[in-house]
This record gives structure tokens, sequence and C-alpha cells, in this order.
């Protein structure tokens, strides 16, 4: 479950992409410290390609620390099904890194 009122938005974009049971995908967030601003940027990939990608500068920002990065997914893109003996869409995080880069 996720609430996004409770947090300035920046804007929205990438491209459309349908989720395919099954399958892998690797989510990218990038956070770069700019002279204007600070500049986040997030990537979706499935079997080496990207499949949609985002990125905003947040004019004037000037964060040093972070208390929460995330991938955010609409409500029901996943989920598991009522009906018995249907397929869950569930989704698994794995392999969860963070990593810190020196400028």
């Amino acid at each position: 479950m996720s609430a996004v009122h409770h947090y300035a938005r920046l804007d929205g974009g990438g491209e459309a992409y349908q989720f395919e049971a099954g399958k892998s995908y690797t989510g990218t967030l990038k956070v770069t410290k700019l002279a204007e601003g600070i500049e986040v940027s997030g990537a979706l990939s499935a079997d080496g390609q990207e499949v949609s990608h985002f990125s905003t500068v947040d004019q004037g920002s000037e964060a040093n620390n972070f208390g929460m990065l995330a991938l955010h997914v609409n409500r029901k893109t996943f989920g598991s099904p009522k009906a018995p003996d249907t397929p869950d869409n569930g989704i698994d995080f794995i392999n969860v890194r963070v990593e810190v880069l020196a400028e």
C-alpha cells in the first residue's frame, strides 16, 4: 500500500509498459547532486533492456540525507487474486542494494 499525498510532487513521466507474469525486472534509482539542485532519476529494465526511464531536477534542493527512496507502482498493478487456482501477480524484491559513489 502506498500514499503520496504527504510529499511534494516534482514531476511525472516515463514510457508506458506492461509487466509480464514470471518475468524479472530491475529497478534503478539514482540521485545526483548538481550545481542547480538534485537530479532524481529512475529506470526499469527487463532482460537487459530498458523499458522505461524518467528523470527530473529538484531545483534549488540541497539534500544530503534521505530518509527513504522508493520505487512506486500504482496499487492495482500487483496483488494476489481472490479466485482459487489463479496465478499470483505479486511482487518480490530480491538483491536490493544501495551504492554510494564518490564524486
